[in-house]
């Protein structure tokens, strides 16, 4: 056998395969080949055709050029291997360039693979919160919205969120293994569910209690998301905001708070009470309303809530919203950042591996850590 004749024809098979990958990945993020080749800096489509085709080796720093326009790693396309997909449910989906959206799928799932060889360099056995004994409570049920309130209190106690939930919150999912991420490029949330851990997409630049609430909504979908059909189901927004609004708002402290203001309910002072839950003013007093030995005083806080005027607003409620600004989305989940920096120190890891990881040059990717996630990392 003619050994040059089979390095040339494994050579040649190398290439069919990367190139049907990377034109397989192209058609999953609805790009065209010149759109592709424009964000990965090729001068012509025709060079990205040859590559797709197999007719051409493509270098490694245009496979780096190719995986980053995608959203992915480079050595996702090395190991020559289909992909098992995460579970991604998209809600308040105002986002309509789908495009944007799966790419954004592909750097959420690169990141869980990352985490995935990061965990077992560290030989951390990262756990997967499992849902099922929550989801079993549902067999007992015949009312829904019964069923997802108790749940949302079943949470609040057993995870420990206190009083006021959203104070504790991310704290409790990053504790439990679940990874949150804050994206700007997208107007559009999702809960991510996978074999390896489970994460929460949020979009950062909406109002802070915007994102709590999404927050627990996206909690909610990863808890359910075996149960019901988000995509169907007609009542979901009414289960969402059932759950919501007893996670974030206990019934126990909301009654202590309006026995205790009730003689002054019509003042401005109560502008701030839905802030200390963390959840917008609707949200707040519709909770009320379905309290029924307070409701009569759900329209008292709407009135308020609806004649206080920015230039007039007290000085604890804009204390509160300060507060609330400290709950701070960044792009990157905090464990994630923390065991990849962690590795590098350790020499586990090279800097280009590490940069690879966050997507940026060498040259740069220390002064991004330490600008973003210098607070919680050892420089």
């Amino acid at each position: 056998m003619n050994m040059g004749n089979k390095n040339e024809r494994e050579f040649n098979n190398f290439n069919l395969k990367i190139g049907e990958m990377i034109r397989k990945e192209r058609e999953r993020a609805g790009l065209s080949q010149k759109e592709l080749a424009e964000l990965a800096g090729f001068k012509n489509y025709q060079t990205l055709w040859a590559i797709e085709k197999g007719r051409r080796e493509v270098k490694l720093n245009e496979l780096s050029r190719i995986a980053r326009a995608l959203g992915l790693n480079v050595s996702n396309f090395l190991k020559l291997e289909e992909r098992t997909w995460p579970k991604f449910l998209w809600f308040s989906g105002r986002e309509k360039d789908t495009t944007k959206l799966r790419r954004l799928e592909n750097r959420v799932y690169q990141v869980l693979q990352n985490f995935k060889y990061l965990a077992g360099i560290a030989q951390i056995s990262w756990f997967n919160q499992d849902f099922s004994a929550l989801q079993r409570m549902r067999s007992s049920y015949g009312d829904e919205n019964r069923f997802v309130t108790d749940l949302a209190r079943k949470i609040r106690d057993e995870w420990n969120l206190g009083r006021y939930p959203a104070r504790n919150l991310y704290d409790v999912l990053e504790a439990r293994g679940i990874l949150i991420f804050g994206i700007q490029d997208a107007v559009a949330n999702a809960s991510v569910i996978d074999d390896i851990t489970n994460a929460l997409v949020l979009y950062k630049k909406e109002a802070p209690t915007d994102v709590i609430v999404n927050t627990a909504k996206a909690l909610f979908r990863i808890i359910a998301g075996d149960i019901y059909d988000f995509t169907n189901r007609k009542d979901v927004e009414k289960l969402e905001k059932s759950f919501v609004a007893e996670l974030l708002i206990p019934e126990e402290t909301l009654r202590e708070t309006l026995s205790r203001e009730v003689q002054h309910y019509f003042k401005k002072e109560l502008y701030t009470e839905s802030l200390k839950f963390g959840v917008p003013e609707s949200l707040f007093y519709e909770k009320i309303r379905n309290l029924k030995d307070f409701k009569h005083l759900a329209g008292g806080f709407e009135h308020a809530f609806n004649t206080v005027r920015d230039s007039n607003l007290p000085s604890a409620y804009l204390k509160s919203w300060e507060n609330l600004k400290r709950f701070h989305l960044r792009e990157f989940p905090l464990q994630y950042v923390k065991l990849a920096w962690w590795a590098y120190k350790e020499g586990k890891i090279s800097k280009m591996l590490l940069a690879e990881f966050f997507w940026k040059n060498i040259a740069e990717i220390e002064y991004f850590l330490e600008e973003h996630y210098g607070d919680v990392l050892d420089f």
